[in-house]
């Protein structure tokens, strides 16, 4: 397993497009980054092809996606390992619950499904109670297969162990597990590159690095500093997500080869001074404000998107050579935002004021796309 770090997205861009410059073995090969939003594999898919000319056939997944992509390399499927996803896991469960809820010990759940001709609060109830077990079989696959092996007391083991009996053990614990168990499939994909993940569950990582054992793998991790244990307060206070994915990697993959590529910084703005201070651990009184970093306070979200339009002009106004596509904007809750973005940028392409855009990561519901 190869490890690229860098505290620049541009440098792990140059890494990566070195790496896929080396072609695989057929052109009909696709070329695997696994990605954790739609925005980024938008951007990489227009980075490489700025940067090598050339650029086809890759194939994007999401990290749950490559991964039961992956376990089901090779092996002998019979349609039950989709009854496992959540979609299909919240009907079995609508059917097995009002019979768990009966046994003892599951008064509180009887008491909540009380009254309800409709099955409305059963169906919503199974669809999160669907979603948890598939977390479990992710974030804690030693609990669910010791409740398949009979350990544990109360409803929600009892409900597992009915779904297991109803549908065999093809949860993606189980499926984990052989995997691991057993030499990579021939099918496997013959390169893999993660890019851009800021966190990996631990089992996913236990899987890439079984798979790098055969396979080639590469993971790109942006950090602000070489050095995990930097002292700087912003980097112990929002860079602990990140310091811990370097140990995980270590702790499944102690063979892993690092590959840095860290450049530094500078301090000809506030924003380079401040990265190169993350860079060095340094901890120093701010320098006098400049534009490279701003914060704007307003009254709400509404407001927030204008101000957005209004500073992303005066930029575009101030620097001829700056496009539409190369600015990113990010937002904790893009499905909030959608909507006032198209209030505020959706004006007509004859307008003074229109700037070309596109909103990414909406969630399927939210969005009319179909």
């Amino acid at each position: 397993m190869f490890v690229h770090r860098s505290n620049r997205t541009e440098e792990l861009t140059l890494a990566l497009a070195d790496v896929v410059r080396a072609a695989p073995a057929s052109v009909f090969t696709p070329e695997v980054i696994v990605v954790s939003s739609q925005g980024m594999e938008r951007w990489l898919a227009q980075e490489l092809a700025t940067r090598l000319g050339v650029w086809a056939n890759p194939s994007f997944p999401f990290p749950r996606a490559f991964v039961d992509q992956l376990l089901a390399e090779g092996a002998v499927t019979d349609g039950t390992v989709s009854a496992f996803t959540p979609g299909s896991l919240t009907w079995s469960i609508a059917e097995l619950l009002p019979a768990i809820a009966r046994q003892p010990g599951a008064e509180a759940l009887a008491s909540h499904l009380a009254g309800d001709e409709h099955a409305l609060t059963l169906f919503e109830l199974s669809s999160q109670i669907a979603d948890v077990f598939d977390q479990y079989a992710v974030y804690r696959p030693e609990l669910v297969q010791a409740w398949e092996r009979g350990a544990g007391r109360g409803w929600q083991p009892d409900l597992f162990r009915a779904i297991v009996r109803r549908h065999g053990s093809s949860h993606l614990a189980t499926r984990a597990a052989r995997f691991l168990a057993a030499k990579v499939p021939p099918s496997a994909p013959a390169r893999v590159c993660v890019f851009g993940a800021s966190a990996l569950p631990r089992i996913y990582v236990r899987l890439l690095a079984h798979l790098s054992s055969e396979r080639e793998v590469h993971i790109f991790l942006l950090c602000p500093s070489s050095d995990r244990d930097t002292l700087h307060p912003m980097a112990s206070s929002l860079g602990l997500l990140g310091r811990d994915f370097e140990r995980l990697i270590l702790e499944e993959a102690p063979r892993a080869v690092f590959r840095d590529r860290f450049v530094e910084p500078g301090t000809r703005t506030a924003l380079t001074a401040l990265q190169s201070d993350l860079f060095h651990g340094r901890k120093r009184t701010p320098r006098a404000s400049d534009p490279s970093v701003a914060v704007h306070s307003c009254h709400g979200p509404m407001r927030e998107v204008e101000v957005l339009r209004d500073q992303l002009l005066a930029m575009f106004e101030e620097d001829p050579t700056l496009e539409p596509h190369d600015v990113i904007v990010m937002a904790p809750d893009i499905d909030e935002y959608a909507p006032l973005i198209d209030a505020a940028f959706g004006v007509s392409p004859a307008d003074a004021g229109f700037i070309p855009y596109r909103i990414a990561d909406q969630r399927v519901r939210t969005s009319d796309v179909v």
